[in-house]
Formats: structure tokens, C-alpha cells, sequence
């Protein structure tokens, strides 16, 4: 579902400028950083390091679309980082929490207990939230199963946006109750302002 995308980037590809900035800004300042990537296991993973050179291959890794793609356990990606990240580790979790399995809920509150802090990033596309009006039929894939179905849009506008406010909500619920903090950004805003005043703030109410 990170594959998609109506505005100037894929999803996939503003996470991977966002996750880009904030390690370069922690190896400017001397921390460790670590990357992992996951479908419905973990796929890729860099032990935390100060080497540039670690940072030059995420950023191989993130802009190679063989990695994207598949399903999603997000449950299974933290309980694979329980075992490996230190307590003293701060976690972003980049994704649009579309799709993401069944029992996450619990291990967030595993890993938000264990680490310093969890921040959880919710990188949306305009149309992962909102359905154009007036657009007739259209047809959409399933990301996951690549079911093909075709739908009058005008029709179902109403339901498909209370589904994804309410899928939203909950996730944006469960991080805050897991005492983590959590952002919702849109791939057609700018991030750099908002990213650093929700950093900011999450640091006073720590």
C-alpha cells in the first residue's frame, strides 16, 4: 500500500526522505542510527551505527522498489525489534498503518514500555483518506490480494472516508495510549516545519 500515490510522491518515497532527514540529523549530532524494513516479516535490518557508510546503504535500500511491496505484519516487525534495539533507543515508525495485521496493538505497548520513546509517523495520500467527487466509476486494486473490483465512487464516498477516519483514529489512539507520541502527515504537505514542532513538543511531554 506504500506503492501508491496521487500527488508529486509515492508514499514510499516521502517516507523515505523523511526517515533520510531525521538519521541524518542524529549521525550530525553524534547518535547512532539503526533501519529496518518490513513487509510481512522483517526484510532488511542495520544494526545502529555512526557509520556514513550504513547511511548511504538505507538510503540504497529505501529508493530500491524490489524492497516495497507485499504484505504487512507490523506486530511481528516489533516483536523482531523488542529482541534487538537497546532501551536507551529512540523508535520512528514511518508507514500509513494501512493493512498492518492483527495484534500490533500489544506489541506497541511492549516496545513503548521498553524504549526511551516511540514516535509513529502516519504518512497518508490525499486519496487514502478522501475520494474525488464527481469521478463516476473507477476501478482499484487490492494491494495486498491484486482483487480488482470496480466502484461508483459517488457512491460510496460517504463510507469509504468514515472507514478511513475511523482506521485512522484508531491507530492515532492506540499510539497515545501506549504513551507514544504519533503525527498524521499528507505526501502533498511540506514536513520539515510540522516534523520538528511535534519533535519539540513531544520532547516537553516526555
Amino acid at each position: 500500500s506504500m506503492l501508491f500515490g496521487t500527488q508529486k510522491y509515492l508514499k514510499s518515497e516521502y517516507s523515505a526522505i523523511i526517515a533520510g532527514v531525521l538519521s541524518f540529523a542524529a549521525l550530525e549530532t553524534g547518535d547512532n542510527v539503526g533501519f529496518a524494513m518490513f513487509n510481512d516479516k522483517v526484510t532488511k535490518f542495520l544494526e545502529p551505527s555512526q557509520d556514513m557508510s550504513r547511511y548511504y546503504l538505507m538510503l540504497t535500500l529505501m529508493v530500491d522498489p524490489e524492497n516495497w511491496g507485499g504484505g504487512c505484519n507490523l506486530a511481528e516487525a516489533l516483536k523482531f525489534l523488542l529482541e534487538k534495539l537497546r532501551e536507551r533507543t529512540i523508535l520512528f515508525i514511518i508507514s500509513d498503518f494501512i493493512g498492518v495485521g492483527e495484534g500490533w496493538e500489544d506489541s506497541l505497548k511492549m516496545i513503548s514500555a521498553k524504549l526511551d520513546r516511540v514516535f509513529g509517523i502516519m504518512i497518508r495520500d490525499l486519496r487514502d483518506t478522501y475520494l474525488p467527487k464527481g469521478a463516476g466509476y473507477m476501478r482499484f486494486r487490492d494491494p495486498f490480494t491484486g482483487k480488482v473490483k470496480t466502484v461508483n465512487v459517488d457512491k460510496v464516498r460517504k463510507k469509504f472516508e468514515e472507514l478511513a477516519k475511523k482506521q485512522e483514529e484508531h491507530v492515532e489512539r492506540t499510539f497515545l495510549s501506549s504513551k507514544a507520541a504519533f503525527i498524521k502527515i499528507y505526501t502533498h504537505q511540506p514536513f520539515i516545519e510540522p516534523l520538528i514542532k511535534y519533535l519539540q513538543m513531544s520532547e516537553e511531554y516526555a
